[in-house]
């Protein structure tokens, strides 16, 4: 399933993304994937951590 994800980035973040997908040699959108499942995954671990104690 997919959804759509809204962010607002000031111009610091967005050159800041920039670079790194320059960097990175990949799209700024693929870059943006990346971060938000990474951090989508992070909090998965998080809650499953916690409903574990």
């Amino acid at each position: 399933m997919r959804r759509k994800i809204v962010a607002a980035l000031d111009d610091h973040d967005y050159e800041q993304l920039e670079l790194l997908a320059t960097l990175s040699r990949i799209k700024r959108p693929e870059l943006l994937r990346r971060i938000i499942r990474a951090y989508l995954d992070k909090g998965n671990a998080t809650l499953a951590t916690e409903r574990a104690k």
